[in-house]
């Protein structure tokens, strides 16, 4: 006799199958071990041959299980492949695909198994097999049927519902119905267009199920029926992740573990909004609250940076505020922020006009300021933002694009920030380099502009000389051989820029302090 779960209708409906499930769930209830044993041996020595039929195992069988489970382990919690991954120590037996021998392992490799409880389907660059499990009256390793010419070349994905072997393609919305007794292809159908787009597509034995990703974030859980085609969704609920988290790889000032881990996990409040430099991270959650750990420098907190691990609340200007937007300069020395009234908020370090406001002239070093609101911007509705080395960039409702920093003249408009050459031209998002930007528009279209030296902005790149390098450090700065004179102005030719050294506005000579200077982290030093 074979026990087994079936929940197909046409072997619960078998009147035999039915009693002996009634049978087993009373023995299991009543508990005596005399009864058990009975039930067994009227099951499996009866006069009547119960061979090849299929017994509907009993809930309370399942019960009966998972509590001798629990009191052999000691514990009433078992830890599965879903919440621990699979052991490393789990493999119990294996043996080699049959025929596949005399093959080298570049064309042996499996792309998918699937399984009926009995037989193993397995797909690969070899083809589709049909192999015996050991259970279910099956030899372990035998091969019961094969098809040598069946997408050799193409990964997919095997899935058994319902009698049925389904094959779906990688990439593809499309869905391959197979005969699991022959392995002949009985139909093609193509998945609903509300089905298409990023998903995954599994079985729980009796449905075709698919995990599809939405467009306004999140995912769905749905239920297909493959009587039809297109395969249509008969029914989809949405799926809520019961953890979000913050896993981060690489190090910073404020992290130095390297290697991939979990920096952020707080089920009460979930991560909304992040951004992160080489000093500090700042996190928003969906309660409202605003967190940073490291330097508190971007908030105006001056000090001890934060102890390792801990996260730091920050004091916002408005308790009702609703954060949308979050951006940390890459040298964590301002922040922007922007609400869902597309209200600007500035805090940290206004060295080069990053504020909207004028910097501190001379040599009178800027202090950081709290979280403020942006003045030039108090007129308008601005929906995202990005920062970079001493810019700030934002882009309004209308899709109007403002920047405000360390910017050419000719670029922005000074009184408004406006980017005069990209009046007209609605942006949708930026992105800030080191002396670079990449404007995303509501058509689709990029457009770059800035320093092309590596061919970042996509234009007419030339690749460097071998005597042409980056040094190493945390900036990237450029390297000219001793050779390579025609770089630097001719002495008394230099037109000096009198900020806190002097800098040639065309050479960017500088006359420095060596490795002391004040001005090395900038971006647009070339020291000489």
């Amino acid at each position: 006799m074979k026990i087994v779960v079936d929940e197909s209708p046409a072997a619960a409906s078998k009147l035999s199958a039915v009693a002996s499930s009634c049978l087993v769930s009373l023995v299991v209830a009543l508990g005596q071990t005399s009864k058990i044993l009975s039930a067994i041996a009227a099951l499996l020595i009866g006069p009547n041959d119960y061979n090849g039929h299929y017994l509907k195992v009993p809930d309370i069988l399942r019960s009966l299980q998972v509590s001798v489970k629990a009191v052999l382990i000691g514990s009433p919690y078992d830890t599965d492949w879903f919440d621990q991954g699979i052991q490393t120590k789990s493999l119990v037996d294996k043996w080699p695909l049959p025929g596949l021998d005399h093959k080298p392992p570049s064309s042996s490799l499996v792309g998918s198994i699937a399984t009926d409880s009995k037989y193993l389907y397995v797909h690969g660059s070899f083809g589709l097999m049909k192999i015996g499990s050991g259970y279910g009256n099956t030899i372990k390793g035998r091969l019961s049927e094969s098809v040598s010419e069946f997408h050799n070349d193409e990964a997919g994905r095997l899935l058994f519902a319902s009698g049925k072997l389904y094959f779906a393609p990688i990439g593809k919305s499309l869905v391959i119905m197979i005969d699991p007794d022959t392995l002949k292809v009985q139909e093609t159908m193509e998945l609903d267009v509300d089905a298409v787009g990023p998903h995954c597509l599994f079985t729980d034995g009796t449905d075709l199920k698919q995990i599809a990703a939405k467009k306004e974030g999140g995912f769905s859980l749905r239920k297909l029926t493959t009587i039809c085609s297109p395969i249509p969704i008969v029914e989809e609920r949405p799926l809520q992740l019961s953890q979000k988290s913050i896993i981060v790889l690489g190090r910073a000032k404020y992290d130095n573990q390297g290697s991939l881990h979990t920096l952020y996990q707080n089920n009460l409040q979930e991560v909304s909004k992040l951004s992160a430099a080489r000093n500090t991270i700042m996190i928003s959650t969906t309660t409202g609250k605003l967190y940073y750990q490291g330097s508190g420098v971007v908030v105006g907190v001056t000090g001890k940076d934060t102890p390792k691990g801990q996260w730091t609340e920050v004091e916002l200007p408005d308790a009702k505020m609703k954060i949308e937007s979050i951006a940390v300069d890459n040298t964590g020395s301002f922040c922007v922020l922007v609400t869902d009234k597309g209200v600007v908020y500035f805090g940290g370090v206004n060295r080069k006009g990053e504020a909207g406001e004028n910097a501190p002239v001379g040599r009178q070093q800027p202090k950081p300021v709290k979280l403020k609101k942006f003045s030039k911007l108090k007129d308008q509705e601005i929906t995202s933002c990005a920062c970079g080395p001493h810019t700030t960039a934002f882009i309004g409702k209308d899709g109007k694009l403002f920047m405000f920093g360390a910017l050419e003249d000719d670029l922005v408009d000074k009184t408004t920030g406006v980017v005069t050459s990209m009046l007209g031209v609605p942006a949708s998002q930026i992105a800030l380099g080191r002396s670079h930007t990449i404007i995303l528009t509501q058509l689709g279209t990029i457009y770059s502009f800035g320093s092309n030296q590596y061919g970042q902005c996509g234009r007419n790149y030339i690749p460097p000389s071998e005597d042409q390098g980056i040094e190493e450090g945390d900036e990237e700065l450029d390297v000219i051989s001793e050779d390579d004179d025609e770089h630097i102005c001719p002495k008394g030719e230099h037109t000096w820029t009198n900020e806190r050294c002097l800098i040639c506005q065309f050479c960017k000579y500088c006359t420095g302090y060596g490795p002391s200077c004040c001005n090395e982290g900038m971006p647009d030093r070339d020291p000489g």
